[in-house]
């Protein structure tokens, strides 16, 4: 039995035949084809796996498509989700402003850190409005022109709310 004869096998029947063939010693192979041994023995072999495994291969690669879209779907979900919790940040930075402005228009003096940290308010709404032009951002523009104004007039005229302490 020659390689071509051991390859017509492979082709007509089974693999399992031609590797039990194989192993018995049945083939005479020359000294040239040897080389082409491991080749074919790594060929045989994965057909052979390929027929045992090939239904688990089938499911395995239903899960992974299923495990794909499913990947994509919660990503996007996910990005839903952070863009609605920035809009309700910036919301709440919006709210604290226009409040604050009503605070200063009925004349509420504030200390210099809660002017500090209205001006950080302002600075992520201010930004947040900027990268997003979508975003309704007109409510708050001239209270936060009010509250600025403020500021710079508390700061030259050092017109802060002073904490005593009365004994």
């Amino acid at each position: 039995m020659t390689l071509q004869t051991l390859w017509t096998l492979l082709q007509q029947y089974s693999w399992q035949i031609a590797i039990l063939v194989l192993f018995l010693g049945c083939v005479k192979i020359p000294t040239y084809e040897v080389r082409l041994l491991p080749y074919l023995l790594k060929k045989v072999l994965k057909e052979f796996g390929n027929a045992i495994n090939g239904d688990i291969i089938k499911r395995i690669e239903v899960l992974e498509d299923g495990f794909l879209t499913c990947s994509h779907d919660m990503r996007d979900e996910l990005r839903d989700h952070i863009q609605k919790m920035e809009e309700e940040r910036v919301d709440r930075a919006r709210s604290r402003i226009l409040r604050f402005n009503d605070e200063v228009m009925l004349g509420t003096e504030h200390s210099k850190e809660h002017f500090d940290e209205i001006l950080e308010d302002i600075d992520r709404y201010e930004n947040y409005c900027d990268v997003h032009p979508d975003y309704e951002n007109n409510k708050a523009v001239l209270a936060i022109k009010t509250i600025k104004e403020e500021y710079l007039y508390c700061l030259e005229h050092h017109k802060f709310l002073t904490y005593t302490r009365h004994d």
